[in-house]
């Protein structure tokens, strides 16, 4: 029920702001300079996609990389660094156990990585702080 009384209200907001002919943050006198940077997510398929989908990501500040393969992501991730220094958030979708988080994650400290998404299936919850 959330889901849909979300729904209705961002298409009765959309709809307001197109009819005062304004975008809906300038509705709620919001300044875009003072609005989080949203991020562009990158799916990761084969590693010499990885330049290309970076050069798509011209115009964001922020990268969000899906990752979650435990054997690629290294990998991945160092090929990234070598096409672009941007902050990068990462989404593991659940793809490592807890232990291959908390290793891997210490390794990403260093690459310039803000936070870490869903690292570890949400069941194994004792093993966070």
């Amino acid at each position: 029920m959330k889901a849909l009384e979300a729904a209705f209200s961002m298409a009765l907001w959309d709809w307001w702001g197109q009819k005062c002919e304004k975008p809906v943050f300038e509705l709620f006198n919001m300044k875009t300079d003072e609005m989080p940077l949203t991020s562009f997510t990158i799916a990761i398929g084969e590693l010499d996609e990885i330049g290309q989908k970076i050069d798509e990501a011209d115009p964001y500040h922020i990268l969000k990389v899906k990752l979650g393969t435990p054997k690629m992501d290294k990998e991945i991730m160092t090929e990234i660094r070598r096409h672009t220094d941007k902050v990068i958030r990462i989404d593991a979708n659940e793809g490592w156990e807890p232990e291959t988080a908390l290793d891997f994650t210490k390794w990403l400290a260093d690459q310039n990585v803000e936070f870490v998404e869903q690292p570890f299936p949400a069941d194994q919850l004792d093993h966070t702080a």
